[in-house]
């Protein structure tokens, strides 16, 4: 009984360890893979971003950019963000595919890839705004219809 005991926690043991080292491995290749990515250097980008974003859609804060943009900074650093992106990528990728992307962004097109996307996401951004702004009385219209059902439905409560 005491060496099957005994036995039965040897393998427990190892099992542990070997997950252990398994999730080890596979937080490796995720940090391996975002510093590959370069989104650090992205993350500056972000808070450049977002302090423009803000301030346009309210130019009443420009006086205020350098505030919102040493804000944007400290709060869209690195290291508040690192271990949530290992997470992330942990929980999106295996650490087979994560090895598949590393291996694909150690290729000349995969290195293109990475220094186009910061525009390519400006660019899609850009389109957003482009295509919120054409649909803009659309949404207004909408706005004022739900608005006037509000209250109609209010009025019928009292």
């Amino acid at each position: 009984m005491i060496r099957c005991l005994a036995a039965w926690l040897a393998v427990l043991i190892t099992a542990s360890s070997a997950a252990a080292e398994a999730l080890d491995s596979h937080r490796e290749a995720a940090a391996e893979l975002l510093v590959l990515i370069e989104i650090e250097r992205n993350m500056s980008s972000m808070a450049s971003i977002m302090t423009d974003s803000m301030i346009q859609s309210n130019p009443l804060m420009a006086p205020y950019r350098n505030v919102i943009a040493e804000w944007a900074t400290r709060t869209m650093s690195w290291e508040n963000f690192r271990e949530r992106f290992i997470s992330i990528y942990m929980e999106s990728f295996s650490e087979s595919e994560l090895r598949e992307l590393i291996a694909f962004y150690r290729t000349p097109t995969g290195r293109k890839s990475i220094e186009v996307q910061p525009y390519l996401m400006e660019r899609g951004a850009a389109f957003g705004v482009e295509v919120a702004s054409e649909h803009q009385d659309e949404l207004r219209v909408m706005i004022e219809k739900r608005s006037k059902e509000l209250e109609a439905v209010g009025s019928e409560t009292r």
